[in-house]
């Protein structure tokens, strides 16, 4: 339960200086992502044990998005 605690207080607390990674390469405009590697791999691990995933296919789908907007 204190794990579970710290990390939600530091995941929302909107004045933290941490962020994943991928929200830091998003906010500093970064042309590639990990999407594929992250989000993409879960999303098909997920799929392959006959869990449906919409929120993560979207989610994957927003990225691919901006990846592709960025190399314009």
């Amino acid at each position: 339960e204190p794990v579970r605690k710290a990390m939600h207080e530091r995941l929302l607390d909107a004045g933290s200086a941490w962020a994943a990674s991928m929200m830091r390469d998003i906010a500093q405009g970064a042309p590639r992502l990990e999407a594929r590697d992250i989000v993409g791999d879960m999303a098909g691990r997920a799929e392959r044990l006959g869990h449906a995933v919409p929120l993560l296919r979207t989610a994957y789908a927003h990225l691919q998005v901006y990846e592709a907007q960025q190399l314009r």
